[in-house]
């Protein structure tokens, strides 16, 4: 505002009152502010290297915790029907760990007997080959035992005191081993 009369900004005063009493207001000039301190950005420290966090020792999902897992092997056609006959209340857990147990001293030999010399033209190739079954049967299928973590680890430890190249070698071996394949029944026709 720069006029000191209230009757320029709100209208004519009303009939008597006030009106003529007050002494008219001037505009006063504003008061100078010092000058706002110019805003200076935060000097950019350059980033901290990454820390390196420890690895733990790399674990297969099936095998990271505390729990009861599932583990799946690949026996002939014939195992997993002659187990159903003969578990007699026993998990198919027990049904390895038994079997295992009953053969142990004979793995060694039974997974030897279970392997082939290397294909023909393997020596010298790109791959490494690994022993093929010498039964030459295609067609194994899945069977599935449960395992807690400790029986993994026996498992585990077989399989490398005994140069298994797997759990499923190791157990499958002697599954075949515990449950030959049967004779064929002669056909009458």
């Amino acid at each position: 505002m720069t006029t000191g009369k209230l009757s320029d900004v709100f209208g004519p005063p009303a009939a008597g009152g006030l009106a003529g009493r007050l002494p008219p207001v001037t505009a006063t000039p504003p008061v100078a502010q010092p000058p706002a301190p110019p805003v200076v950005p935060p000097i950019a420290q350059p980033p901290a290297p990454p820390v390196a966090t420890p690895q733990a020792k790399a674990t297969t999902s099936a095998d990271s915790d505390d729990t009861t897992r599932q583990i799946t092997v690949y026996v002939l056609p014939h195992v997993p029907e002659m187990i159903r006959t003969d578990k007699r209340g026993r998990t198919n857990a027990s049904v390895v760990y038994d079997a295992i147990e009953t053969a142990q001293h004979q793995i060694p030999t039974l997974l030897a007997a279970r392997r082939a010399a290397p294909e023909p033209g393997a020596e010298g190739g790109l791959f490494a080959r690994h022993p093929v079954d010498k039964r030459g049967e295609a067609g194994r299928v899945p069977w599935t035992f449960k395992t807690t973590p400790a029986n993994r680890h026996v498992l585990d430890q077989l399989v490398n005191a005994h140069q298994a190249t797997s759990r499923s070698e190791l157990v499958s071996t002697v599954l075949e081993h515990t449950y030959p394949v049967p004779p064929e029944q002669p056909t009458t026709h």
